[in-house]
């Protein structure tokens, strides 16, 4: 019964942050720059360093019970802090997004819809991500699967790169 519980509440959580991100003004398409430079770097190759499976066994394999959970919490924080960054970020991508889906132009209203969704199951997932971290804190051997969190965000930042270039060829030509 708790399961199902938390399910919905987390269920009605993503409905409301959808709401939020959909109905809150937009961002002007002239301050893309401004916006996408407010985001946090995130190293996605220490990222999946840190979420590597093998490594995980080798050192569960290697190191006595006790220091494998203190090792792993201390993981655990350093992928909650990513995690973290990871929300904030596709929350900039999401405003950037929303303002590039209102453009005049199909082509940038088009590639801004697309990082809008991209960006927004990104935020989500991070948030679920999040949630499963602070329990691996308490619980070390409940660890979060990230990595579907780590390749939309990937994916989010490339297309918000392809997009800033669309935009600065408008400008140019403009």
């Amino acid at each position: 019964m708790t399961v199902i519980l938390l399910i919905v509440a987390f269920a009605v959580l993503v409905l409301l942050l959808i709401i939020y991100a959909t109905r809150r003004p937009a961002a002007d398409v002239t301050q893309y720059e401004s916006l996408t430079q407010q985001m946090q770097p995130v190293p996605v190759t220490a990222l999946l360093n840190l979420i590597d499976p093998m490594q995980v066994d080798y050192l569960r394999r290697m190191l006595p019970k006790r220091e494998f959970e203190r090792l792993q919490r201390m993981r655990n924080r350093a992928l909650l802090s990513y995690v973290r960054a990871i929300y904030k970020n596709a929350g900039i991508l999401v405003q950037c997004a929303h303002a590039a889906a209102h453009s005049e132009r199909t082509n940038i209203a088009e590639a801004g819809r697309e990082l809008l969704n991209l960006a927004l199951v990104t935020r989500t997932n991070a948030l679920q991500s999040m949630a499963l971290l602070t329990v691996s804190l308490i619980f070390p051997k409940a660890a979060a699967n990230v990595l579907p969190t780590v390749f939309k965000y990937a994916t989010a930042t490339a297309r918000s790169t392809s997009l800033s270039a669309l935009l600065a060829e408008q400008s140019a030509t403009a």
